[in-house]
């Protein structure tokens, strides 16, 4: 499944966060930028070492192609802002190897870290 989420929602309103916590066990999580140490060290912290962080280019580069169409991918909120800027066909593609769950929003509820996702996760 690809878990893409809405682009809706303030800066640091902790959706990376509530993306981690809720991404599938053994999920590929897909970081914005080419180092994801801060989103390893952000995986430890929550208790999502199951998780596979992988920098953008793996998304871009075609990395995923040899993954089983069940696997989990999860992109950030800014990864998937960067890849409709500038890799449009790249979402494209991944959408067409892997089901699309429903694309899920973030609700913001005022405070940081706090709000639900809607939308389909397993």
């Amino acid at each position: 499944m690809l878990y893409i989420p809405s682009l809706t929602g303030a800066r640091g309103s902790g959706r990376t966060t509530h993306a981690i916590l809720q991404a599938p066990r053994g999920a590929v999580f897909v970081a914005p930028g080419i180092s994801v140490r801060h989103f390893e060290i952000m995986t430890i912290a929550l208790r999502r070492g199951d998780l596979f962080v992988r920098p953008i280019s793996w998304a871009t580069d075609d990395r995923w192609r040899g993954l089983l169409s069940s696997t989990n991918i999860v992109i950030d909120h800014e990864a998937v802002s960067i890849l409709l800027r500038e890799s449009p066909s790249t979402l494209d593609r991944m959408a067409q190897r892997f089901p699309l769950a429903a694309t899920v929003d973030f609700v913001e509820s005022g405070i940081p870290g706090s709000g639900v996702w809607t939308g389909v996760l397993n």
